[in-house]
């Protein structure tokens, strides 16, 4: 026995920053670490970006785990109930699902509510309104008409049903590892924060928090940031339950510098894991 993992020990993990820091690699190292513990692990990928950097990697370095990889791409809200369901029915304990970008969930939830309320061209919609209102503006300047397109105009309670919708029962209902990733927001950029004491609090040593629900990074188990310096990944972690926090720690590989020496995937010193080739 050569782990000291549980088989019903699950990871929920949060990857987020900019793009090029790590965070697919960080991925497919999660990947090749768990097939050494389960050999028939599979990964399945939800994926938002269509760029096909996944498959890029696969067909390259990366090609050895290539048969144990379905990925799935979304690219609206009506794509994930059904790619979420499909996962689900693959996934067992020690397979990985990834789901790169969990942001943009957050913003295909809101996508979807303005299509269904707005119409399918509901960008079109809101310039209209935004060109009458300019105009009578300038026609009558004594009399300033609200902005169509301020944030006050969606129902978020709605929106956030249809958010959490897909994202609990993802969260909820995954009975293997869980790695999500998501892009990057500079908070000492975004006023939208200065009066949220929740999120500064938890992400104010790091100044930014992931991109999509404001929610997001306070629902995983482990929250890391990645980002780029000197031409080598590095990591730092928001929050790591139960864990030490690794406080800007360069990365050669995700499952020997992370998952083995903190999350105590194997005992040190009973598998080579190998770099990532950073």
């Amino acid at each position: 026995m050569t782990t000291t993992l549980s088989p019903t020990l699950n990871e929920r993990i949060l990857l987020f920053g900019a793009p090029g820091t790590g965070k697919t690699t960080s991925a497919l190292s999660m990947y090749r670490a768990a097939r050494e513990l389960t050999p028939d692990a599979k990964l399945i990928v939800i994926n938002t970006d269509g760029a096909g950097t996944m498959q890029r990697m696969l067909s390259g370095k990366w090609r050895g785990l290539a048969r144990g990889v379905e990925i799935l791409d979304v690219f609206e809200y009506e794509d994930w109930a059904p790619a979420v369901a499909h996962a689900l029915s693959i996934v067992k304990p020690g397979c990985v699902l990834l789901i790169d970008n969990i942001g943009d969930l957050w913003d295909h939830a809101q996508d979807y509510y303005d299509r269904q309320t707005y119409g399918p061209s509901a960008g079109d919609y809101w310039l209209e309104q935004q060109v009458k209102i300019t105009k009578q503006n300038i026609k009558n300047p004594g009399v300033k008409l609200d902005d169509p397109t301020r944030n006050d105009w969606r129902d978020w309670g709605i929106v956030k049903r249809l958010y959490f919708e897909i994202f609990t029962r993802i969260y909820a209902r995954t009975r293997c590892h869980l790695l999500c990733t998501s892009g990057i927001r500079d908070l000492r950029l975004d006023g939208m924060f200065a009066d949220k004491p929740t999120e500064r609090a938890v992400f104010g040593g790091l100044g930014a928090m992931p991109m999509g629900h404001k929610s997001l990074g306070h629902r995983f188990d482990t929250v890391l940031a990645t980002y780029e310096k000197g031409g080598a990944w590095w990591i730092y972690a928001v929050k790591d339950r139960e864990r030490k926090l690794l406080r800007d720690v360069r990365v050669r590989s995700f499952a020997a510098d992370y998952l083995q020496a903190v999350g105590g995937w194997v005992k040190p010193g009973q598998m080579e894991m190998g770099d990532d080739d950073v």
